[in-house]
């Protein structure tokens, strides 16, 4: 979404913010939440797994979205378990430059 063209159409709006904090996390142009949400509600679509499972998987996603951009550095971030999993800090620094650490 950092194409010139899609930035400027999709993700600027999201881009407001230039520290986010949790909110900003669902701060989108219509256009970006339909096209976040592909690979959200893919694997759901594709597996079908039970309804608990469903719900389980997108509160860890919504979770996550918050999580990355609170602006916090927490113990328990995947990105202490998983290397190169992009945290708050390395998204913080994606919001203040808009020209790297893509796809944190």
């Amino acid at each position: 979404l950092h194409i010139p063209v899609l930035y400027r159409l999709i993700h600027k709006t999201h881009h407001h913010h230039k520290y986010p904090f949790g909110l900003t996390a669902a701060y989108a142009s219509p256009a970006e939440v339909l096209l976040l949400s592909i690979p959200t509600y893919a694997g759901p679509l594709l597996f079908a797994p039970h309804l608990s499972t469903i719900y389980l998987w997108i509160m860890t996603r919504e979770l996550d979205s918050v999580d990355t951009h609170s602006g916090y550095d927490l113990p328990w971030h995947l990105s202490n378990f998983i290397p190169f999993y992009g945290a708050a800090p390395f998204h913080d620094y994606h919001h203040e430059t808009f020209t790297t650490n893509f796809a944190s």
